[in-house]
């Protein structure tokens, strides 16, 4: 049903039909098992009706849709061999410019031919690897295009707003292809968005050059070092591009960098067969040694007379608590008499052997202060419990701090 209403609809309504199957995609799901093959044709045919460049949401919203049902594993959709797409062909008129004064930045008839041909290398990366006057015409073709780029000012950077790229009217960019008349390219060179399209470009076939991998042909020492070093001023000029923010300009270049590490990791899972990342739960392991019995410590009270602690009647803790056996909580005058008696001079007591060294006993007389007198207790925890003794005990010897 879903193949014949795509295929028998026209464009507006495929955008509603994919709409629905977007708000609903957590119920289409359990069908999508049986009926992937359909729901694959359906929306091939209708990536074939759109146009890549006036339909370019749609198109991504349609694969966007595919990716989400389809497991991440799926090796239908992935460019498994790593092939190239021949058929993106830059056509350009090539001028003969003899006669022709250069234009500012060296920008005449043979920059616009070395320009438009990296087109060419672009496309087919494997040309600079296996032919090695395609690979000087590589790197003089980026410097040359470097070399405009410093000599040109920019006219209107490139700003990212919202993860859209926009140009100098505020419009969001499609992915269309640039125009090559000899004409514009004195003028697209000065355009922000055109420099950093052609810079993303001259990092992606850098990653590729430069990734580990079993290609045909393989750089040179000398190559690859011509390569980081173009692959530095591309860096350069891509944040002297991308905005007139400092801030903004690296977290672009930040982003680039992520996503070409990113297709790193992605390369090397293709080549170890694309295995799959969906992984089921592990089950409990299961203990090979039978559980340990726990044996009764020596002394211990059996259970039915622990248990009995809970059928004893509540009164007999009352009488625990009314008796004469229980300890009432002293006065704070009479626990701080005995060390009021060892401060006296008179009594000829080492200071080492009076009770305010003695820690459990410190630690008494701070509760008991702490109930009485919030002041006292600051100042004993500070300086001591003897230094507040005599606000308690009648006729204690005052001893003063220690100034440092």
């Amino acid at each position: 049903l879903l193949e014949d209403l795509v295929a028998g609809s026209t464009l507006a309504d495929c955008e509603a039909v994919f709409s629905w199957l977007e708000s609903h995609a957590a119920q289409v799901a359990p069908f999508f098992t049986k009926g992937k093959m359909l729901m694959l044709r359906a929306a091939n045919d209708l990536l074939r009706r759109l146009s890549k460049a006036n339909d370019t949401v749609l198109c991504g919203r349609v694969v966007m849709l595919l990716a989400t049902l389809y497991p991440l594993s799926e090796r239908s959709a992935l460019n498994v061999k790593g092939n190239f797409n021949p058929a993106n062909v830059t056509e350009f008129e090539e001028i003969d410019g003899d006669g022709e004064a250069a234009g500012e930045g060296g920008v005449d008839a043979a920059f616009h031919a070395r320009f438009w041909k990296l087109q060419a290398l672009f496309a087919a990366p494997m040309l600079p690897l296996t032919k090695p006057t395609r690979f000087v015409e590589l790197t003089m073709g980026v410097n040359a295009a470097l070399e405009a780029f410093d000599a040109v000012h920019v006219a209107t950077p490139a700003v990212i707003v919202g993860g859209e790229q926009q140009g100098e009217g505020g419009g969001t960019r499609i992915g269309a292809k640039y125009l090559t008349s000899r004409r514009l390219l004195s003028l697209q060179v000065r355009d922000g968005a055109f420099r950093q399209h052609f810079l993303c470009q001259c990092l992606i076939l850098f990653r590729f050059l430069l990734s580990p991998g079993d290609k045909k042909g393989a750089l040179k020492l000398k190559q690859v070092q011509a390569i980081e070093a173009l692959q530095a001023r591309v860096l350069g000029a891509l944040k002297e591009t991308t905005s007139k923010s400092k801030e903004e300009s690296k977290r672009f270049v930040a982003a680039v960098q992520e996503s070409l590490s990113r297709e790193v990791g992605w390369a090397a899972w293709k080549a170890a067969g694309c295995k799959s990342l969906e992984r089921a739960p592990e089950a409990p392991k299961e203990s090979a040694k039978p559980p340990m019995k726990r044996r009764r410590l020596r002394g211990a009270a059996p259970l039915f007379e622990v248990s009995s602690l809970w059928t004893a009647p509540q009164r007999d803790h009352e009488a625990f608590v009314a008796s004469d056996a229980r300890k009432p909580v002293p006065l704070v005058a009479e626990h701080l008499q005995p060390l009021a008696e060892q401060l006296d001079p008179d009594a000829g007591i080492d200071e080492e052997y009076m009770l305010k060294n003695d820690k459990m006993w410190c630690w008494k007389a701070l509760r008991l202060i702490g109930r009485t007198n919030w002041s006292a207790f600051q100042k004993a925890t500070k300086h001591g419990v003897d230094h507040v003794c005599h606000r308690f005990v009648e006729g204690a010897p005052k001893v003063e701090a220690k100034v440092e």
